[in-house]
């Protein structure tokens, strides 16, 4: 089923209608009766998944969301008992497949927006994409607000959830998945770049080349080529004894947090990944999805908005390019960092941690950076041949597939010398936890 699964994934953006058809065979194959119809919901976060509806022959409607990864090597999805045992707020699903190569949940449906789309719309009006609503609050002040309620909702189960874990324990964590297994020879470093070529600006690289490079990127040079990153988060990355876990979502980017209107909060759902993990991986996927990714699901309107140079000496290459986050994804950085990261490492290093048998990693920055390192490169492939009515990855110019390359060097590598505007982002979350 897995590789049915993630030849749909990717056939939904071009076919829906065929999609549709064989999804619903498919899950009819693994005993799933009734279906009367199904409808894929093929959405620009939906870059390692499928969801969509199904109605059933007695009426009912489900919402349905399963993940789609190569080489799954985990034992168990969608442990959503521990969010809600932790005090989450969050959505169950009232059915689960968590087997791996056939995971899927099926839930209720519930006319909630994800913060994804309402971040999306808020966002385009700070850009000057659409103009506000006629009589609409400032919808990015509100969502600014929700995030900070969140987050300091999440700091509070994050203290009372802390633990050690053994080097066993954290291996068995579902959220591996989504690094440590991306990493590994078998895993997506191998299949999206081992035999492949980057297709650039003027020129089209070898990837084995274009990671042998050293890169400054605008005005700042980093000291690891990205094979020597890639090298350094397989290390760090593996799973070891840990210091610091928690019981955590693992996977809450914007597309899995829902908004509930009614109360003005945020909302967790499709726990995939939820489980007990370092905790420095749980805050990973959000603080770089949620802040640095718009050009991520959104390649046509980045490619319009932003200025990118590229040139390479030899081997070493230096982009000079103006995206940044907008002024809404840099308050969800600046609340993840003030409201979670910082009181964490607070307490981390007190006493009152110290009795409970919790110690803080000496390298937790560089674990992070690592963490962060993997998303823009290893979410989807940078790799991919342009089309223009392909999908998400494959509509990546050369201008965009530069500036994931470029935004990965930024996340994971260590400045020699100068200064800009992202690598100062990140050397904040160190500078103010010093």
């Amino acid at each position: 089923m897995r590789d049915e699964l993630l030849e749909l994934q990717r056939l939904q953006f071009s076919d829906k209608a065929k999609s549709e058809e064989r999804l619903k065979a498919l899950l009819e194959s693994c005993g799933v009766e009734g279906i009367v119809t199904l409808q894929l919901n093929p959405k620009p976060e939906s870059l390692n998944s499928v969801n969509g509806f199904v109605t059933f022959a007695d009426g009912n409607r489900l919402f349905f969301k399963s993940h789609v990864e190569e080489n799954e090597c985990l034992e168990e999805y969608y442990q959503h008992e521990v969010l809600e045992s932790a005090n989450y707020p969050c959505i169950s699903p009232n059915k689960v497949n968590s087997v791996p190569g056939e995971q899927i949940a099926f839930y209720e449906v519930i006319d909630f927006p994800t913060l994804f789309d309402l971040a999306k719309s808020a966002e385009d009006v700070q850009l000057g994409r659409a103009l506000p609503a006629a009589g609409e609050s400032d919808s990015a002040e509100v969502l600014s607000d929700a995030q900070r309620a969140l987050d300091t909702h999440i700091e509070k189960v994050y203290r009372k959830e802390l633990r050690t874990l053994s080097r066993e324990e954290h291996t068995r964590a579902p959220i591996h998945q989504l690094f440590h297994h991306r990493l590994s020879e078998e895993g997506r470093v191998r299949s999206f770049y081992s035999a492949s070529s980057f297709s650039l600006p003027g020129e089209e690289l070898a990837a084995a080349d274009l990671f042998g490079c050293r890169w400054t990127i605008n005005g700042v040079s980093y000291q690891e080529s990205m094979e020597e990153l890639i090298q350094k988060a397989r290390s760090l990355l593996t799973p070891k004894a840990s210091s610091a876990a928690v019981l955590g979502h693992g996977d809450a980017h914007n597309g899995n947090v829902f908004w509930d209107g009614g109360t003005e909060t945020l909302r967790y759902f499709d726990p995939a990944f939820a489980g007990i993990h370092d905790v420095f991986l749980d805050i990973t996927k959000p603080l770089f999805h949620n802040v640095f990714a718009r050009w991520m699901y959104f390649p046509e309107e980045v490619d319009e908005e932003m200025t990118l140079r590229y040139r390479r000496d030899g081997d070493e290459v230096h982009v000079e390019h103006d995206f940044v986050p907008s002024p809404l994804r840099k308050d969800f950085f600046a609340s993840k960092r003030d409201l979670v990261l910082s009181p964490l490492l607070e307490f981390l290093r007190s006493g009152e941690a110290e009795k409970r048998g919790l110690s803080l990693a000496e390298d937790w920055f560089e674990f992070l950076r690592m963490a962060l390192f993997c998303c823009p490169l290893l979410t989807i492939n940078l790799a991919l041949p342009f089309r223009t009515q392909g999908t998400v990855g494959e509509r990546y110019t050369p201008e965009v597939r530069l500036l994931g390359l470029s935004l990965a060097v930024q996340m994971g590598g260590r400045a020699l010398s100068g200064e800009n505007e992202i690598s100062s982002m990140l050397e904040s979350l160190r500078e103010k936890n010093k």
